[in-house]
């Protein structure tokens, strides 16, 4: 009995966490034939981490990993920057766009899943006895937590200082899913 426990948990890990997102863009018409060529990931988030975090998923996405570039690296957390500093700094890493990622909303949904059971039994024959055997498995009876995040997110123009695109998203993650699930 002790083993389907062991199953059910390697079940939910070979799963594993997954999420889905509802993305909504606009491109200003003034930049509809722009392209960038190397991009600044900023996620001004006061958790060193979850900036990282986000950063670094955001990074991940692009097809050339030189595209884009964590602003940590870049824009360092211990200092301060005047515009003149930015745009140096800008023009030495030859970042042309600034892709600016925000969280505007972070919260959980509870569901909760009623308790049920299946019963399955079988009977077998030895000459003139017979003997029934009976499996009852219980699923349910608990509260699951699934994740959400909204998103708000800005293309800069390097060149104007002007937002090229605006997407706000809406990412659902199921109950084993974490931060770094909701960036990706």
């Amino acid at each position: 009995m002790a083993k389907k426990p062991a199953i059910i948990i390697l079940a939910l890990l070979l799963t594993g966490s997954c999420a889905e997102t509802y993305l909504t863009s606009f491109r200003d018409p003034d930049f509809a034939g722009k392209h960038y060529l190397k991009l600044l990931i900023h996620a001004p988030f006061g958790d060193l981490a979850d900036r990282t975090t986000v950063e670094e998923a955001f990074k991940d996405q692009f097809i050339d990993r030189n595209y884009a570039v964590p602003s940590i690296g870049i824009i360092m957390p211990t200092r301060s920057y005047t515009d003149e500093d930015l745009d140096k700094a800008f023009i030495e890493n030859k970042i042309d766009g600034v892709l600016h990622v925000e969280l505007t909303d972070a919260y959980s949904t509870q569901s909760y899943i009623p308790p049920s059971s299946s019963t399955h039994g079988f009977v077998s024959f030895y000459g003139n006895v017979a003997k029934y055997y009976q499996t009852t498995r219980q699923y349910g009876g608990q509260e699951i937590s699934k994740r959400r995040g909204k998103f708000e997110i800005y293309l800069y123009d390097g060149a104007t200082k002007r937002v090229a695109w605006i997407s706000t998203s809406l990412t659902s993650g199921n109950s084993l899913a974490d931060f770094g699930t909701l960036a990706q």
